[in-house]
């Protein structure tokens, strides 16, 4: 095992001739980071695989759950993409249209055991270059440039085996440009802390760290290039985890965590494990890391994806009754209601109460039945189009349009005594 070695972190320039193996004494970025160093909000979150073999609807959890994090850039880790070409381009597209926030994704995942990616805020000015990869799809490096400035961001998937390559790597990649400044996070697949499992802050019920071994490797890289853990930092004796084995398994340990430069601490606004999970299907909470920026509102817009969907009339229909159902006056005297084929005599009949409860069933019953229609669609883009899945489809068209002819019109939804004011609507 190679121990962390003990150097002084002192302020100074870089040499000029700076390669793999030389130790900086003083930190070449610095006391602090430049003023025109890009400000941002980082999450980083191990996706438990995002390949085919998992149902579509349960993918499509796991890409809102990752995108509703909705910091500027996302690493990923665990990704596993060992699919197609056309399943590729279909995940991109959910991360760009889908999601709570609209992301770029940049992968290195070919294998169902590695994987890395990055999603990058569609809406995030500046630029993306000098993107680096590793053969064993443990690293994602990229150089940011906004406002003169630039910052390096590394999204890492940690090894589970005592291979030091990885660690070589990470060692000469930040060899390349010692004074700029770094974010590396993801799933280190090793704790922070050095120490044995009794004294060990970064574990809980386990009899043994995942590995001493790594955890030393890392810390040589953090004092030879000047690097911290800001959670820790921030909280010297905190205590929180970020995997969470499934089942009834009691053991924990903090494996996912940002390293960045000593510097940077004046810049870090908030360095946090998010509070759960983000889904089930997830065995890691994420982690997000704020440079001390205020966050502003993004610019309010309609998904182009939205005004291709045959749904859309039905989803906005549903939403629009049941918000008048829900403010509606329970003992109101109802309006004359249209007559139809589908309008009992007896339903007509029933009191007020129970005939807006009926509504309410209604539309509940129209979202099941656009989730259903969903799921057909989802199954015949993942295994191809066919006369009995096509027939499926239609199928529940037919019943959807049948239920909403059912259901109360707008002109009649008008008429309803409200609880709110008008303006509300």
């Amino acid at each position: 095992m190679r121990l962390p070695i003990a150097l002084s972190n002192t302020a100074a320039a870089a040499p000029a001739d700076a390669a793999p193996g030389m130790i900086f004494i003083n930190n070449p970025r610095g006391d602090y980071p430049s003023a025109n160093m890009p400000l941002l909000s980082i999450s980083s979150q191990n996706c438990n695989s995002l390949n085919i073999s998992t149902e579509c609807h349960k993918q499509l959890t796991k890409i809102i759950a990752i995108t509703a994090l909705c910091t500027d850039i996302v690493f990923l880790s665990g990704i596993r993409l060992n699919t197609s070409e056309v399943h590729i381009q279909r995940i991109t597209k959910q991360f760009l249209y889908e999601g709570k926030r609209s992301y770029k994704l940049f992968l290195k995942s070919s294998k169902n055991t590695r994987g890395v990616g990055m999603l990058i805020a569609a809406d995030l000015p500046g630029e993306f270059t000098d993107f680096s990869r590793d053969m064993e799809e443990n690293f994602l490096g990229v150089t940011y440039s906004s406002g003169g400035g630039k910052i390096r961001l590394v999204s890492i998937y940690g090894p589970n085996d005592n291979d030091i390559e990885f660690y070589n790597y990470l060692d000469n990649y930040l060899y390349k440009d010692p004074t700029a400044p770094i974010i590396i996070g993801g799933d280190w697949n090793c704790t922070y802390s050095c120490e044995p499992a009794n004294t060990n802050i970064d574990t809980l019920n386990m009899s043994a760290p995942p590995s001493l071994v790594r955890s030393g490797w890392l810390h040589e890289i953090c004092t030879k290039h000047c690097l911290m853990d800001p959670y820790r930092a921030l909280d010297p004796h905190g205590m929180d985890f970020t995997y969470i084995p499934t089942g009834d398994h009691k053991n924990r340990s903090r494996i996912d965590f940002f390293i960045t430069g000593d510097e940077m601490l004046t810049r870090v606004k908030k360095c946090i494990i998010q509070p759960h999970l983000g889904t089930t299907l997830f065995d890691h909470k994420a982690i997000s890391l704020y440079l001390n920026i205020e966050k502003t509102s993004t610019k309010q817009f309609i998904n182009k994806c939205a005004l291709n969907y045959p749904r859309t009339d039905d989803v906005v229909w549903a939403a629009v009754a049941d918000c008048y159902l829900l403010h509606a006056v329970p003992d109101q005297i109802l309006p004359m209601e249209r007559e139809g084929p589908w309008v009992h005599h007896a339903t007509l009949a029933r009191p007020m109460p129970q005939r807006l409860q009926d509504q309410k069933y209604k539309v509940g019953t129209l979202l099941r039945l656009i989730q259903e229609y969903n799921r057909l669609v989802e199954q015949r883009e993942r295994d191809g189009a066919s006369n009995f899945i096509d027939l499926q489809i239609a199928g529940k068209n037919t019943e959807i349009r049948i239920h909403r002819e059912g259901m109360w019109d707008i002109d009649y939804l008008n008429r309803l005594a409200l609880v709110p004011q008008d303006d509300i609507f």
